[in-house]
């Protein structure tokens, strides 16, 4: 007789009164065989989220294997708090998550992941190509790209990308990547950094370019605009940070990777920097962060020159 592990389905959701149906519907049609614990976790939403969870379920024939959870909390704790709270109430062997402005569109996700996860005993982590859905309703294709191939992945390139570049939607995991919770998680102001530094520290990962997920994008606007710069400086700095942390968690066990990943976002934050100084201030950090990296010197010098252009 096959057994299947227990999983844990993270929704943590806040003012989402417009998707959160769609991200119930994906999880619910799951035809998982095993059993599935599904924690559903608002954060005390300002609109009908509550209403609409409370009456969708009350309204659902929910599936037999299906073990539901729902919390409404009095009081908002916050992206990360919440987050962090739901990931300690699960009970599964393995978790998966789901954002509340998410959904997964492959009903058989959840099989196939735990199919990958038996036929590669030492995988810890594994993810899956996603789709993104902007505000005008265009379909695109995301996460499904060179660096990443069926099976297991480089960690090297894992920890190169995954600064913006997985899907948490898409994420299935051994619950030994957060149990206990390593401390550089509570630190940090993003979920899936950490989540990706822990399992990468404790075993392979894996990647598949099923499309199972549907990521949606709600930020309008480019990062052009001074407050989208300013929350991308504060995120690389504070990633950065946590990478730090790690380094010192494991007893710079990985400092090969954690050099490696400083490097790469060393100049991404200086590149953004060269861009909101003033003219001064960019040819002086230009010049300070010359690299004997010909394509980071390069990039440096098209990053000035564009700023010059824009200046105009």
């Amino acid at each position: 007789m096959i057994t299947y592990p227990t999983i844990s389905v993270l929704t943590i959701t806040y003012g989402q009164e417009q998707y959160i149906k769609q991200t119930l519907d994906g999880v619910l049609e799951q035809n998982y065989p095993g059993e599935i614990e599904f924690l559903i976790v608002n954060d005390n939403s300002p609109d009908s989220t509550n209403d609409i969870i409370e009456n969708y379920l009350s309204n659902k024939v929910i599936p037999e294997n299906f073990n539901v959870k729902y919390t409404n909390h009095k009081i908002n704790k916050g992206m990360m708090p919440n987050f962090i709270w739901a990931l300690r109430q699960a009970t599964g062997s393995y978790i998966a998550i789901c954002e509340g402005d998410d959904y997964w569109i492959d009903k058989s996700k959840l099989s196939k992941q735990i199919d990958f996860f038996k036929k590669n005993p030492n995988c810890v982590f594994h993810f899956t190509a996603a789709k993104t859905l902007t505000n005008d309703g265009a379909l695109g294709h995301y996460y499904k790209h060179a660096d990443f191939k069926n099976g297991i992945i480089n960690k090297r390139n894992f920890l190169q990308n995954m600064g913006g570049d997985y899907c948490t939607a898409t994420a299935i995991f051994d619950k030994k990547v957060v149990d206990p919770l390593p401390p550089y998680i509570l630190n940090c102001i993003v979920g899936d950094f950490p989540l990706g530094l822990s399992a990468l520290s404790q075993g392979e990962i894996g990647y598949s370019e099923d499309v199972t997920t549907v990521y949606r994008l709600n930020s309008v606007g480019s990062w052009s605009s001074k407050q989208k710069q300013d929350q991308l400086l504060k995120k690389i700095d504070n990633l950065l940070a946590t990478m730090s942390d790690f380094d010192d968690f494991t007893n710079h066990k990985f400092s090969n990777l954690v050099r490696f990943y400083n490097k790469e976002y060393k100049y991404r934050l200086i590149y953004r920097r060269i861009l909101q100084s003033s003219t001064s201030d960019a040819i002086k950090l230009t010049l300070e962060n010359l690299s004997f990296d010909f394509k980071k010197t390069y990039q440096m010098f098209k990053t000035l020159m564009w700023k010059f252009l824009k200046t105009k």
